[in-house]
């Protein structure tokens, strides 16, 4: 900080004097920002590192905004000496995060700098399928389910039956509407897709069950019988 004073004196000898106080100041650099993670998905938060230097020593603070999509958020601050991380919570797959950063000495502001990263989307997953009963016959009705996995939405499985080269769908499959006999293996598989296209899928079968033939009553056609006699059996 420098002060300037002027006096001026004329030939009689009156004077005029002036004075001006001003400060001799580089503005500090541009900032230097760092996001983490670089390809962060919508369960991480934007952790952001912000250095920058100034030629006559001053400390720096920033002046900063985060843009989600290019729109303005309530992620913003003034005179901070680091950057709040942006929560997981605020983030969606697909969306372009920008941080702009502009430093201050304490007297000026030097060059804004910004940094973009974009939101990845998470694969789809099937983590299990199950069908409800590991010993159907023909004439039984089952159920598949699924536990579908995606960090950046709720994904509801699909399922498709496969049944001798015939496919049904739905959660569940009355065997008696198909062909299926004993020995015959019925497919299950879910799948699932999610808002960017990515799908996933995952199949369980069972075997259809051969029940042993059982004999419900039996008669002869009489009480009596003699040497001569021609029995009848009725089963």
């Amino acid at each position: 900080l420098h002060s300037l004073s002027i006096v001026a004196t004329d030939s009689t000898g009156l004077t005029a004097s002036d004075s001006r106080t001003f400060r001799v100041n580089t503005p500090p650099n541009t900032p230097i920002i760092s996001i983490t993670p670089t390809n962060p998905y919508t369960n991480e938060d934007l952790v952001a590192t912000v250095t920058a230097t100034d030629d006559d020593g001053d400390g720096v603070t920033f002046d900063y905004t985060w843009l989600q999509v290019g729109n303005p958020t309530t992620y913003t601050g003034t005179g901070v000496v680091s950057i709040p991380n942006v929560p997981s919570s605020a983030t969606g797959a697909g969306e372009t995060w920008t941080l702009q950063v502009t430093p201050n000495d304490g007297y000026t502001t030097g060059p804004m700098a910004q940094q973009n990263v974009t939101i990845e989307n998470s694969l789809p997953e099937i983590s299990s399928v199950t069908i409800d009963t590991t010993n159907p016959y023909n004439d039984s009705t089952i159920q598949c389910s699924a536990v579908a996995e995606d960090l950046d939405e709720t994904l509801v499985p699909e399922f498709t039956w496969t049944v001798n080269g015939s496919t049904y769908t739905g959660s569940s499959l009355d065997i008696s509407t198909t062909t299926a006999m004993p020995t015959d293996t019925i497919t299950c598989t879910a799948s699932v897709e999610d808002a960017f296209g990515e799908t996933f899928e995952l199949s369980d079968s069972v075997v259809v069950e051969n029940r042993a033939p059982t004999v419900d009553s039996i008669t002869t056609t009489q009480s009596t019988a003699y040497t001569s006699s021609t029995v009848d059996c009725v089963a």
